[in-house]
């Protein structure tokens, strides 16, 4: 086996199905199933990114 060969690769529909996916697709839809969409807009818009995360996985910030 060479270094190009792939082992493993998700089913095409991992983004779709995994929590990520489902929160790029209800805070951001144009970064749905599309990871440098994602990646783009938490570094053009970190505070509304950051925001967003913060309120979908219920994480709780001290002093703020």
């Amino acid at each position: 086996m060479d270094a190009d060969t792939i082992i493993w690769q998700p089913p095409a529909n991992a983004w779709q199905r995994s929590r990520l996916g489902r929160f790029a697709a209800s805070h951001h839809p144009a970064a749905a199933g599309d990871y440098e969409q994602l990646w783009r807009w938490s570094v053009e818009h970190a505070d509304q990114f950051w925001r967003a995360v913060v309120d979908e996985f219920d994480i709780e910030m001290a002093g703020v």
